[in-house]
């Protein structure tokens, strides 16, 4: 019960677009969309009933929490697992902007953290928050353009390379330094990074976002999602 991800073009980039029933869904009518809030315990005791449906496991927590309904935004009442798949893009956005948010008991707050639990349950999740981190870089400064195009294409390639940065992703064990270390062909640019690290720590990485390497842009996920 894996979602799927879909990817584009020759250099089989994950589409962060919306697809086209994504689309129709969000050009229905407000009255087709009506969708009355439920509590968590609600949300997850159908999601149960759901996944046994579907033949797969409820102890599988990513099989369960991608049958959880949405409580909140434009797409309320479609699953987890419908909206990674229809709008990764927006999900990265959504996840992204939960970096300052602390959870609390309130249904909402239960939902949302449990939306980025899901999300980042998968090395394309992680993936699509680093094209987003590049993609903030560029909009807040246009003349990096250049060079966030080139770490942009950067992290699609790692992910059919030997330097695969999808898997990456999902180690947790793995240190700035390391990071650094497998990602940087360029001695002098490891170097530099590993050294910035010590002397300013928890600050060097934003640092590093618009440089043309995707080890920079790997250990800006690594700060932000604290894998």
């Amino acid at each position: 019960m894996r979602p799927r991800f879909t990817l584009i073009g020759a250099e089989k980039k994950l589409r962060l677009g919306y697809s086209e029933e994504a689309k129709t869904f969000m050009n229905s009518s407000t009255s087709d969309r009506f969708y009355v809030s439920k509590k968590p315990d609600v949300v997850e005791a159908r999601a149960k009933a759901e996944v046994l449906r579907l033949g797969g496991n409820p102890a599988d927590r990513s099989d369960l929490l991608g049958q959880f309904e949405i409580q909140f935004g434009q797409f309320k009442g479609q699953t987890f697992q419908w909206l990674v798949e229809n709008g990764l893009g927006y999900s990265a956005w959504m996840v992204n902007s939960m970096s300052h948010e602390t959870a609390t008991t309130a249904p909402l707050s239960i939902n949302k953290h449990h939306f980025k639990e899901y999300f980042t349950l998968f090395p394309e999740g992680k993936e699509a928050l680093a094209l987003k981190a590049v993609d903030k870089a560029a909009k807040a400064n246009p003349s990096t353009q250049t060079e966030v195009s080139s770490a942009t294409s950067q992290i699609s390639t790692n992910r059919k390379s030997n330097t695969n940065m999808a898997s990456l992703f999902g180690r947790s064990s793995l240190s700035p330094q390391a990071l650094a270390k497998r990602l940087q062909p360029n001695v002098e640019s490891s170097r530099k990074i590993q050294s910035d690290a010590k002397s300013k720590p928890g600050k060097y990485i934003f640092a590093f976002v618009a440089i043309t390497s995707e080890g920079s842009v790997c250990l800006q996920l690594f700060h932000t999602l604290k894998i």
